[in-house]
C-alpha cells in the first residue's frame, strides 16, 4: 500500500517537473529569444518628451471685421536634439545629411553669418570684419582658451573637439565638409540648441522636402509647424498694431506667473501687447515617444490647444489708409504752397486723429513719417537713426501748442461762466492795452494795421481775433479757464489703451511744480490764445473738440471695439460700451452758437472751403498756428467736425512747420471724403 502511494507520488512529481521545464523553456523563448517579436509596443519606447502645441493666436481686425493682422502657417526643417545620435561622429554624419538634403531641395541652410574661419582644412584663414572677430573671441572663450591662437591652430582645435580627425590627424570627413560642420555646430551653440532642443535649418519648406523627412526617419531631422504674423495692409496702422516677439527679460516673471514658457512669442508693442490676454489662446501639449535609436515612433495630443480670440479695433482700415495717405499728400501740399523762407518749406512731420464724438472710438490715427511692420527688423537701424523719427507716434506722443484751436474752449468757458453772452460785443483796436507792461497785438493788426472792431464771440471765433480772447481770458482768470480745460481733457489722461503724453496745461500749478517764474496776469492772456506753456497731443485736442461737438461729454479714447471667439459668427459682435471721463455744463443755445461759428469759419475761409467742397455735409472747423521759435515755420493745426449742425465725427490734424492752419485741413478733408463715401 505504501509502495503504491510512493510510486504515484513519484510519478506526479516527475510530471510536474517536466511541465515546469516545458514552461520554463517556453518562457525563455518568449522573453529572451523572441523578445522583439512578442514584446508590447511600449517596450520599444526609450523615453518620452512633452512638447508645447502653440495655440492659434487671434487676429486683429478693424471695426468691420476686415482682418489687419493674421497668422500664416508654414513648415520648417528643424534639427531635433532628442533624436540626434549620441556619438559625436554619428551626430556629424546626421547634421551633414540634413545639410545636403536641404541644399538638394533648393533651400539655403540657415547657418551663422560671419563665421571667423574660411577656406579648406587645414589651410584655413581668419575671415575679416568686426563681427567675425567677435565670434572668433566667443569661440575661443567658450572653450576656455586664453592664449593667442592663429587660424590653422583654431581650425585644428575645433576639428579635434568636433571629432573630425582621428588620433593620427587624418580627416574623418571630406576637407570641404569641415567648415560646414563647424558652422553647423557653432550655429547650434549660438542659438542655445542644447537648452532649446531644436534649431531651424530651413524655413517654409515645400511638400517634397516634408515628405522626404517624414518618410526617411532621418536621425535628428523633424518637420515643425511654424506660425508668423502677417500684416494684411503693409505699411498702414504700423504705430497701432505692434509686433510679437520673445519675452523681454524684465517681463519674464510676469509672464511666468501667467503660465508662459520662456520661449513663447508675445505681444511686445502696440495692440499686440495691450490685447495679449485676449489674443494669446491657451497652448496644448503633445507627447513624443522615441525608441533607443532616437527615432520618433509615436506622437499624440495630450491636451488640445484653445485658440485665442479675435480682437476688433475701432479703426476703419479704409479711413486709416485715407488718413496716412492724406498726411503724406498734405506735406506735399504745404511744400507746394511755400513761397519763401519759413513758409512751410521745412515741414517734415504730421499727425491726424479722428473719433466718433458720442463714443470716443478712434476711427483713424496716423503719424508721419511712418514705417512698414513687414520690414521693421531689416529697416530698424535706418529708422532709429532717422533725423525725423518714424518710430514716434506723434498722434499720442507728440505735444504741440494748440494755437487758436484753443479759442473754441475759451469761448465755451466764457459763455458757461456768464463772462459773456452770445451777443456781447467787445471792442478791439488791434492792440490790447489793458496792461501797461505787456500790450500784445492781434494778427490782423500786425499784418494790415487794422482791427476787428466791436465783435461778438461768433465773429471772434470765425476770424480768430486775438484781442477778443485776451480780454475774455483776463475776465475768466487762469483758475476758471483751467477748470474747463481739465474738463475738456487738456493735460489729462485720455484713457487711450496705447497711452500717450499728458502734455502741459499752462498755469500757476505747472510753474510751481517745476520752479519756474511766478505766474502773472499777463501770462493768462497769452494762455487764452493757446500759447504760453500749453502743449497737448493731437489726441487730447481731438477728444476736447469731440466733447464740444457732442455738447459736453468727454469720453475715453479707445481702440477696443469687440472680441470674437475663434469660429464664432460675426453677427454676434457688438461694440463695447463707451466710458465717460467728465462732463461740463453746456447750454444747448451756446452749443449751437459755437457749432455755427465753426461752420462759418470753414465757409468763409477760401482754403478751408475749397478743401471740404466734396464732402456732402456741412463741416465746422477751426484753424490754428503756433510759433516754435525763430528758425522754423509755425506749426499748423486744424480741427473739424461733421455734420456741422449735429456732429458725429471730429478730427484734428497737426503739420509740424506747416505755416498756415488751414493748410492742415487737407488731410482731414481726405478722411472725411472717405467716411462719406466720396469717390
Amino acid at each position: 500500500m505504501n509502495r503504491k502511494i510512493v510510486a504515484r507520488t513519484s510519478a506526479l512529481m516527475i510530471i510536474f517537473c517536466v511541465a515546469c521545464a516545458i514552461f520554463a523553456v517556453r518562457l525563455f523563448g518568449l522573453q529572451i529569444i523572441n523578445r522583439k517579436k512578442y514584446a508590447p509596443v511600449e517596450s520599444d519606447v526609450l523615453f518620452t518628451r512633452i512638447e508645447t502645441v502653440e495655440a492659434q493666436r487671434g487676429s486683429l481686425c478693424d471695426r468691420n471685421g476686415k482682418v489687419l493682422v493674421r497668422n500664416e502657417y508654414s513648415y520648417d526643417l528643424v534639427v531635433d536634439y532628442y533624436s540626434l545620435p549620441y556619438e559625436v561622429e554619428e551626430e556629424n554624419a546626421a547634421l551633414l545629411d540634413m545639410y545636403y538634403l536641404t541644399v538638394e531641395h533648393g533651400y539655403e541652410p540657415i547657418l551663422i553669418e560671419n563665421f571667423p574661419l574660411t577656406g579648406t582644412y587645414p589651410n584655413m584663414v581668419y575671415a575679416e570684419g568686426e563681427e567675425a572677430a567677435a565670434i572668433r573671441e566667443a569661440i575661443i572663450d567658450r572653450y576656455g582658451r586664453r592664449d593667442s591662437i592663429d587660424a590653422p591652430a583654431l581650425a585644428k582645435y575645433l576639428a579635434n573637439r568636433y571629432d573630425l580627425i582621428d588620433l593620427d590627424g587624418n580627416l574623418k570627413v571630406a576637407p570641404e565638409e569641415v567648415l560646414i560642420i563647424m558652422k553647423l555646430r557653432w550655429s547650434l551653440i549660438a542659438d542655445d540648441f542644447y537648452n532649446n532642443g531644436s534649431y531651424t535649418l530651413a524655413r517654409d519648406i515645400d511638400l517634397g522636402l516634408i515628405t522626404v523627412v517624414n518618410e526617411s526617419e532621418m536621425a535628428g531631422a523633424r518637420v515643425a509647424l511654424n506660425s508668423e504674423r502677417v500684416y494684411v495692409y503693409p505699411g498702414y496702422a504700423s504705430h497701432l498694431l505692434g509686433q510679437v516677439g520673445k519675452i523681454y527679460a524684465e517681463d519674464w516673471e510676469e509672464y511666468k506667473a501667467k503660465g508662459y514658457s520662456m520661449d513663447a512669442l508675445v505681444g511686445i508693442s502696440g495692440c499686440e501687447k495691450i490685447f495679449e490676454d485676449s489674443l494669446r489662446g491657451i497652448d496644448g501639449e503633445k507627447v513624443v515617444e522615441y525608441d533607443s535609436n532616437g527615432v520618433i515612433i509615436n506622437e499624440y495630443i495630450k491636451t488640445e490647444p484653445i485658440a485665442g480670440r479675435d480682437v476688433w479695433l475701432t479703426i476703419d482700415i479704409d479711413l486709416q489708409i485715407a488718413a496716412e495717405d492724406g498726411l503724406r499728400d498734405n506735406l506735399d501740399y504745404v511744400h507746394e504752397k511755400a513761397t519763401g523762407n519759413l513758409t512751410g518749406e521745412d515741414a517734415t512731420a504730421a499727425a491726424l486723429t479722428m473719433v466718433q464724438v458720442d463714443t470716443g472710438q478712434v476711427l483713424a490715427m496716423a503719424s508721419y513719417p511712418t514705417y512698414d511692420l513687414t520690414t521693421y527688423n531689416e529697416d530698424y537701424d535706418a529708422l532709429k537713426s532717422a533725423e525725423v523719427s518714424p518710430l514716434v507716434n506723434r498722434a499720442i506722443n507728440g505735444v504741440y501748442a494748440p494755437g487758436s484751436t484753443f479759442k473754441v474752449g475759451v469761448s465755451i468757458a466764457a459763455l458757461g461762466e456768464g463772462i459773456i453772452a452770445p451777443d456781447t460785443l467787445i471792442h478791439t483796436t488791434g492792440k490790447y492795452t489793458y496792461f501797461s507792461s505787456y500790450q500784445p497785438r492781434c494778427w490782423l493788426y500786425t499784418s494790415t494795421g487794422r482791427s476787428h472792431g466791436s465783435i461778438n464771440v461768433s465773429e471772434a471765433l470765425r476770424v480768430s481775433c486775438n484781442c477778443f480772447y485776451y480780454e475774455v481770458g483776463r475776465r475768466l482768470g487762469i483758475d476758471k479757464l483751467n477748470e474747463y480745460c481739465r474738463l475738456f481733457g487738456l493735460g489729462e489722461d485720455t484713457g487711450f489703451e496705447l497711452g500717450g503724453e499728458l502734455g502741459i496745461l499752462a498755469g500757476p500749478a505747472y510753474r510751481n511744480t517745476y520752479g519756474l517764474a511766478e505766474w502773472q496776469e499777463t501770462d493768462t492772456i497769452v494762455a487764452s490764445i493757446g500759447q504760453s506753456e500749453n502743449l497737448f497731443s493731437p489726441l487730447q485736442i481731438n477728444m476736447y473738440i469731440a466733447a464740444v461737438a457732442n455738447g459736453g461729454t468727454r469720453y475715453a479714447a479707445t481702440l477696443f471695439y469687440a472680441e470674437k471667439d475663434f469660429g464664432a459668427d460675426e453677427s454676434a459682435v457688438s461694440a463695447a460700451e463707451p466710458k465717460v471721463l467728465s462732463t461740463f455744463k453746456f447750454h444747448p443755445y451756446h452749443h449751437s452758437v459755437i457749432l455755427d461759428a465753426m461752420e462759418e469759419m470753414v465757409d468763409t475761409s477760401a482754403t478751408a472751403a475749397a478743401m471740404f467742397r466734396k464732402v456732402p455735409v456741412k463741416v465746422g472747423g477751426k484753424s490754428g498756428t503756433a510759433q516754435v521759435g525763430t528758425t522754423k515755420s509755425e506749426n499748423a493745426l486744424f480741427v473739424a467736425v461733421a455734420p456741422a449742425d449735429d456732429p458725429e465725427i471730429a478730427a484734428v490734424c497737426v503739420i509740424e512747420q506747416g505755416h498756415a492752419g488751414t493748410y492742415s485741413s487737407y488731410a482731414i478733408s481726405e478722411v472725411f471724403e472717405a467716411y462719406y463715401g466720396v469717390d
